[in-house]
């Protein structure tokens, strides 16, 4: 997801407004408006990006493994248990997600 700057008063009077701070939204935010559902999507959004972490490391260091000539002596049993556990994590927070969306799509339906 990405983050978006719009000009947005956070002053009441419309004689101030040139001189009004930006604020930084989230894109899609509604400014302010109350919506039951954000904190879901967020916590979604915040899943995803872990998942997306987790896996992009894996990923480097599967390269990492797959690449390299001469080891230390275990190096390359403990990457695979790095990149075991950072797959792990990665299934954890995926679980965590699909409740998440479970939770919404029940709420709307």
């Amino acid at each position: 997801h990405a983050n978006f700057i719009y000009p947005q008063s956070t002053i009441n009077d419309p004689a101030l407004i040139p001189n009004s701070a930006w604020q930084v939204r989230e894109d899609e935010d509604n400014y302010g408006n109350s919506r039951p559902d954000l904190p879901v999507l967020t916590e979604i959004s915040n899943l995803s990006d872990f998942i997306t972490d987790k896996l992009t490391k894996a990923e480097a260091l599967s390269w990492v493994l797959q690449g390299a000539k001469h080891y230390p002596e275990n190096a390359d049993s403990v990457t695979a248990m790095v990149i075991a556990e950072l797959i792990h994590e990665a299934l954890e927070a995926h679980e965590k997600q699909w409740e998440k969306i479970r939770q919404l799509v029940k709420r709307e339906g």
